[in-house]
């Protein structure tokens, strides 16, 4: 997220990198945030003040010309996956041998997909988070593409997921989580009506999928 200020006719960008569980507040909601407020920032107009939270610290702060800008935007983030081409993305897919899910969540690669959206994302385009991202086929990378951008815009929509402790700045939850499919349902039915129940893959981070509709 990013603020853009001026200063002796000079642009410059107040950059937040809000890590894992870094959030933006208004206003500080309840006094146990005080704790892990780590800036905060005077501000001019109707919002008299923003509170940058970050209980662990994997955020960062930045502070950067318009230069220094597209420098930090090249070396720390990949495609904006609501923007990028159709082709760029499948050239994208086409040189990373890797796993699938792995691909989605590397952010130098394809920027701002984190765990819970790669699980949506994978059950939407019906791929298994193991499957090897070179060696999918054009078609199939292309529903992997619909996927992304259906599920990104129906969760930015919705306001994002509030699973934990996720808050808009001025304190209201995001809703999309009511429309999670396989995130976290280990044991339930699948909600395509296949007959299989969702089940865990345990990871560096926690997969969710179903064994018939997304076969390795």
């Amino acid at each position: 997220m990013g603020l853009e200020a001026e200063r002796s006719g000079e642009t410059r960008y107040l950059v937040f990198e809000l890590g894992m569980t870094g959030l933006l507040f208004f206003t500080l909601l309840d006094p146990s945030y005080r704790k892990h407020t780590h800036l905060t920032l005077s501000l001019t107009g109707s919002v008299p003040a923003l509170y940058y939270w970050n209980p662990r610290r994997f955020g960062r702060v930045y502070l950067l010309d318009g230069p220094g800008l597209a420098r930090f935007a090249k070396r720390r983030f990949g495609c904006d996956p609501l923007t990028v081409s159709w082709e760029d993305f499948r050239g994208v897919v086409a040189r990373r041998r890797g796993r699938l899910k792995a691909l989605l969540m590397h952010q130098q690669v394809i920027a701002g997909i984190g765990n819970i959206y790669a699980n949506e994302i994978l059950y939407r385009a019906r791929l298994h988070p193991y499957r090897v991202a070179s060696r999918l086929h054009a078609q199939t990378v292309r529903r992997l593409y619909d996927a992304i951008r259906d599920v990104l815009s129906e969760a930015i929509k919705a306001g994002g997921s509030s699973v934990r402790d996720f808050l808009a700045p001025d304190g209201t939850k995001g809703d999309y989580w009511k429309q999670h499919r396989v995130y976290n349902k280990a044991g339930l039915p699948c909600p395509a009506g296949c007959g299989s129940t969702i089940r865990r893959l345990a990871g560096e981070r926690s997969s969710f999928y179903c064994p018939s509709c997304q076969r390795k």
